[in-house]
């Protein structure tokens, strides 16, 4: 005999009455404890603190009737940054208690204490960014773009080509800083995946871990760029409709040097690298696991705090390394100089070959990498520049008939 239907009924306007269930971008949220909750899995968790006995199916079909007929509403404004102790207003500093009229999609887990202060705190940054002013800085506003909503256009490269300089490390503190469920790990070769893209919803930070120097497709720089500037994204969920939203992660890249995607030019405007030149003694004990407690997160805030507030009135600082990193990066991203790169190309294995043959090789190479070819003529100019013994003759070889070739003096 089938199961009697169950009333669902007064499960769905609990939660429109006692949590305050509403649909924000296509998404319902509910608030309980003093935090908003999302999607179905934040709904599914409300609904199981009141009956436990609520099938999936059930608490699915509660979903659906609220994603349909709950009330629209909006984020509250991005000035509001919440913590453990409350709602942060960083344009007055007042601290508010939390309420379900301020719609905070993301709550820190750690408290908001304006006089915290932490020694460990204060050596690991002097170790991190080696005693220079320019680099905590940049450290300092990355953190600060992470706790925040403000919409920054433009994401961080955290690069070095030392061991131990203590990059993944960082990425492992800002994570613990926002809180794990507000970050996410996505390698920016998959942005581009609309499966993977709606991990960006409702995240504070997205860290693309030990990133390879492979260029990257056009659709997943798409995808970078319009998280720089909050501008709508299109991702795909699994049995459902796609879900438009506006994401507002801070994008962090983890690199031991710049990316091949910042060939874009788009996204090379967009860049702050930052460039560690501090290493961490071998052996000792990672930094997110000693900061991350309620003594030293608080202190590490108030950095965040900083870096914001330089962020909101100035904009990223850029200082000698980071100008140094652009310059290397003005001659990685010629096209021309990374094809030389991705297949071994140099002078000697270019002498007696036909410009017209390295020129179609390039050219196939670019179509591959999703990247423009410069003109013929452009690319003899780079290859001319970037070894500086070849030269073209017009000359036989192995009794062909005369063409151009590369010839090395």
């Amino acid at each position: 005999m089938a199961a009697k239907r169950r009333n669902l009924r007064p499960y769905y306007n609990h939660m429109l009455s006692d949590h305050h269930a509403c649909v924000i971008d296509g998404v319902v949220h509910a608030y309980t404890d003093g935090r908003w909750l999302s999607g179905e899995d934040g709904v599914a968790r409300i609904l199981a603190g009141m009956d436990l006995e609520l099938r999936s199916n059930e608490r699915h079909e509660v979903y659906e009737m609220l994603r349909l007929t709950a009330p629209q509403r909006a984020f509250s404004p991005a000035r509001y940054v919440q913590f453990a102790n409350g709602v942060l207003d960083i344009d007055t500093m007042d601290l508010e208690p939390p309420s379900p009229e301020l719609i905070v999609p993301t709550a820190i887990p750690w408290a908001w204490y304006p006089s915290a202060k932490s020694d460990a705190v204060e050596e690991y940054l002097d170790t991190l960014s080696d005693g220079n002013a320019e680099t905590l800085a940049q450290l300092e506003e990355v953190m600060g773009a992470a706790i925040s909503r403000v919409r920054m256009a433009c994401f961080w490269a955290l690069t070095s080509p030392r061991a131990s300089a203590g990059k993944s490390q960082f990425a492992d503190v800002v994570t613990a800083l926002v809180g794990a469920d507000n970050a996410i790990a996505l390698d920016v070769h998959q942005l581009g995946d609309h499966f993977m893209t709606v991990g960006l919803r409702n995240k504070l930070l997205c860290v693309s871990p030990d990133t390879p120097s492979s260029p990257v497709d056009p659709e997943s720089r798409g995808i970078l760029k319009r998280s720089c500037t909050q501008d709508l994204v299109r991702a795909d969920v699994k049995n459902r409709q796609p879900l438009d939203f506006r994401p507002f992660c801070t994008m962090l890249v983890v690199a031991n040097s710049l990316p091949a995607l910042l060939t874009d030019e788009g996204l090379k405007r967009r860049c702050v690298p930052i460039v560690l030149t501090g290493q961490f003694p071998e052996g000792r004990r990672l930094p997110s696991d000693e900061l991350a407690n309620e003594r030293d997160m608080p202190a590490l805030l108030m950095h965040a705090m900083a870096g914001l507030a330089r962020l909101m009135e100035a904009g990223p600082t850029r200082g000698a390394l980071s100008d140094e990193a652009f310059g290397e990066l003005e001659i990685a991203s010629s096209t021309v100089e990374q094809w030389c790169d991705d297949n071994g190309v140099n002078a000697v294995s270019l002498d007696g070959e036909t410009c017209q043959e390295s020129y179609r090789s390039y050219a196939s190479w670019a179509a591959d990498s999703g990247t423009k070819a410069l003109p013929k003529s452009a690319f003899e100019r780079e290859v001319r520049k970037a070894f500086g013994s070849l030269s073209i003759q017009k000359c036989r070889k192995n009794g062909s008939t005369p063409q151009r070739r590369w010839v090395a003096s």
